[in-house]
């Protein structure tokens, strides 16, 4: 996942946040204690890479590393339906 107008950030029901990007379609999830600083990290990468490195390489890498947890894809996209997203 890297900074884009199509990145949402949507409330789950057990406390933790979605990120999800409408145009790949690929997403995946954060404590809320730590969603803030998540979303300043994919936001503006370029400030981070040093703390974050790993994890920007891994956001940046390919789809199948994260967003494989089919349990939830029907839930994702009934939700990004409801935002107007797909």
């Amino acid at each position: 996942m890297k900074p884009s107008k199509y990145n949402y950030y949507l409330s789950w029901e057990d406390g933790r946040t979605l990120f999800f990007n409408g145009l790949t379609q690929r997403f995946f999830f954060v404590e809320l204690a730590n969603s803030d600083e998540f979303k300043k990290v994919i936001e503006q990468p370029h400030n981070y890479t040093e703390k974050y490195n790993s994890f920007i390489e891994r956001m940046q890498a390919s789809p199948d590393m994260h967003g494989c947890m089919s349990e939830y894809r029907g839930q994702i996209a009934q939700r990004a339906r409801q935002i107007k997203v797909l």
